[in-house]
């Protein structure tokens, strides 16, 4: 009897300007579109703020920022917030858009090609080839100690 290895990666899908990304969802809390973003004055450059969510304080990274893309959606409405879950100091993510939740063959995530080239680049786990464009999957474990980058 022939079996068939049938894994998939589920990722969330959103936007930073014109580049679509992806994290596992089993490196997420929860998606927040209402919570106000307040300044935090003396933090690094990545730090867009903080967030109160539920009585917790979390600091808010610029995901954009650390990536050097220039971002469009957050201005133009809501903040969209993406927590993340399982570090040592919880934090949320910035982004302009937030997509789906979209699933993949595992097969499909390709290693990122050496002519790629962001800030902060090593938390690119790889990229899925999509029929309207590229999906660059995000190491979410890796995206907590970025936050403190000096720029």
């Amino acid at each position: 009897m022939l079996t068939i290895d049938c894994k998939t990666l589920e990722l969330m899908t959103f936007k930073i300007g014109s580049h679509e990304f992806g994290l596992h969802i089993d490196g997420i809390q929860e998606i927040n579109c209402h919570a106000q973003l307040k300044q935090a004055p003396v933090a690094y450059q990545s730090v867009a703020g903080i967030i109160n969510l539920r009585g917790e304080v979390l600091t808010v990274i610029a995901l954009g920022r650390l990536l050097g893309i220039q971002t469009t959606g957050a201005a133009k409405g809501e903040p969209k917030f993406i927590v993340l879950k399982n570090s040592d100091e919880r934090i949320a993510l910035l982004v302009d858009e937030v997509a789906d939740v979209e699933t993949f063959p595992t097969a499909a995530l390709q290693t990122l090609p050496t002519n790629f080239s962001f800030e902060n680049g090593h938390v690119v786990q790889g990229l899925i080839q999509k029929p309207k464009g590229l999906l660059l999957v995000l190491e979410a474990s890796e995206l907590p100690k970025l936050g403190v980058v000096l720029r």
